[in-house]
């Protein structure tokens, strides 16, 4: 069970969590092109739905990594 958001978190904590955020990076930069490639191609729109899950996942199992492994969650302040 993970805490709801309280806003913005910022990527890291431990090193899983880390790379699992480098690895939803890479997956959204994948739909983004992907997006851009059905502009002129026709696309399987299951390949977008699964890269979104994907990087979906990647997040949410980074956080779990924290969480479990008692890494604070550090929040984005828009006024610091």
């Amino acid at each position: 069970t993970l805490p709801p958001l309280q806003g913005f978190l910022l990527p890291g904590g431990s090193r899983l969590s880390a790379l699992c955020d480098l690895c939803r990076t890479i997956c959204r930069r994948a739909e983004r092109r992907v997006v851009t490639l059905a502009a002129n191609a026709d696309v399987n729109p299951v390949v977008l739905r699964y890269l979104n899950r994907l990087s979906d996942f990647f997040f949410v199992f980074a956080r779990y990594n924290n969480v479990q492994n008692q890494f604070e969650e550090i929040y984005w302040d828009k006024d610091a």
